[in-house]
């Protein structure tokens, strides 16, 4: 199994030599480490097993209450809204 390679400190690009242009990440895996940038690089210890696959994570949804539109029943069981006139006179007991 070939020995594997993480970069220690900030993302970085090569500017000059047979690499030039190359960008090395933080957080990826390298098979490969280009010369004279040895000391910015640490070994990953190899193991026998295979990586766990990742679980992806979705997002928790909050409840969202209903929302009464028109010619809905309101507590009565009585057919409400037919016209926003009408359901503040009703609720305002104006007339």
């Amino acid at each position: 199994m070939p020995v594997k390679y993480r970069l220690k400190g900030e993302n970085f690009t090569i500017v000059s030599g047979p690499d030039a242009g190359k960008k090395f990440m933080r957080g990826r895996v390298y098979e490969q480490v280009p010369d004279g940038y040895q000391e910015r690089f640490e070994k990953i210890p190899e193991t026998d097993k295979p990586p766990a696959p990742a679980v992806p994570r979705m997002p928790k949804k909050k409840p969202v209450a209903p929302v009464p539109g028109p010619g809905t029943l309101d507590a009565g069981n009585k057919l409400s809204a037919i016209s926003p006139q009408l359901s503040e006179k009703k609720l305002t007991n104006e007339e």
